[in-house]
């Protein structure tokens, strides 16, 4: 076997190894790609479902302290509501400023 034909032989090998080493690198990145579209789907819909819980309980918080059943919070229902340390608390729990309300 000559020379030439050695050198283009370890060329070859050579070649066909980097070339499934980039298949391979692209099917990992293109997996990685995907699991953090997946994540990110995730992420949001968690956050949404957050949302969604931290509005159901300030709800309920306020159907509680309607006392008369009107489905309105009077002045005073509000005032005694917030006058509540636990009602400061949970709301501070739930970053609303009580200053705010």
């Amino acid at each position: 076997i000559s020379r030439t034909y050695l050198v283009a032989f370890i060329f070859f090998i050579g070649f066909v190894v980097f070339g499934i080493l980039n298949v391979l690198t692209a099917i990992f990145v293109e997996a990685a790609s995907q699991i953090a579209e997946v994540d990110r789907d995730l992420v949001i819909q968690e956050h949404l479902s957050q949302e969604s819980h931290e509005a159901n309980a300030i709800r309920h918080l306020f159907q509680d302290a309607d006392k008369d059943g009107s489905g309105e919070l009077t002045r005073e229902e509000f005032d005694k509501l917030m006058e509540q340390p636990k009602t400061s608390a949970y709301l501070r729990s739930l970053r609303v400023e009580v200053a705010e309300a």
